[in-house]
């Protein structure tokens, strides 16, 4: 198991989101990967065997178990939004959405579970290795400060307008940042499609328009990081 590939804050946010998303409007914010489910169903195959893969390596124990407890805190929130949702619906004699909320609420609860076994297996196989540790912690902050920067590029975009603060001695190192987030943005979409395209094919209609809501997603934010990389050009141009 690669857990290093968790470590990217799309596919976590993602991760974290999956099993209650749309409860509540608590969808995760912009995750924009196609990649959760997969994430999802390797968290729960090693939660199920008991074991990690042979390929698995402590030397980022630490850092993965961070993550880990990253999406636990996010699946956390989630849940508790569910709750709330399941309880209004059930004041509300709306028996049908209380018991979808109350079903999304069920695989949250079992994927906490599952989190909780997968960071277990990595503290018995790297002793010494914790949650809590320098480098746990600075994993924690980078996923927080790319979600932070998601959610700066969206505002940033809503409001056609650079912040006061904006120095256009950054420009050209901000302009770089999201020349790379589009292009990885690029592949996701590409993925995503290919995926919507056979999902459509296998007559998965919900599959496929639930990567149809993904890519419509992705491609606002592709928008979104286009029209800041214009405001930065317009403003750092002469």
């Amino acid at each position: 198991m690669k857990v290093r590939s968790l470590g990217g804050a799309t596919a976590l946010a993602s991760l974290a989101s999956l099993a209650v998303v749309g409860v509540a409007g608590a969808a995760a914010p912009a995750s924009h990967s196609f990649a959760g489910k997969g994430q999802l169903h390797e968290i729960v195959s090693i939660a199920k065997s008991g074991e990690l893969p042979s390929s698995f390596s402590c030397t980022k124990a630490d850092a993965d178990l961070g993550k880990i407890s990253y999406a636990e805190g996010q699946l956390n929130t989630r849940i508790t939004k569910g709750q709330a949702a399941e309880a209004a619906a059930t004041a509300a004699g709306d028996s049908a959405k209380a018991t979808l909320i109350a079903g999304k609420l069920a695989k949250g609860a079992q994927l906490q579970a599952d989190l909780s076994k997968v960071s277990s297996l990595i503290a018995s196989a790297c002793p010494g290795s914790s949650a809590t540790s320098p480098g746990a912690q600075h994993a924690i902050t980078h996923l927080q400060d790319r979600r932070a920067e998601i959610a700066k590029v969206v505002a940033i975009a809503k409001a056609d307008a650079l912040p006061s603060t904006f120095s256009c001695s950054n420009a050209a190192a901000e302009q770089a940042k999201i020349s790379a987030a589009t292009t990885k943005l690029d592949a996701r979409i590409a993925h995503g499609q290919a995926e919507e395209s056979a999902a459509t094919a296998a007559g998965n209609t919900a599959r496929a328009q639930h990567l149809s809501t993904r890519l419509a997603k992705a491609t606002a934010l592709k928008g979104d990081l286009a029209t800041v990389s214009s405001l930065i050009t317009a403003r750092c141009s002469s």
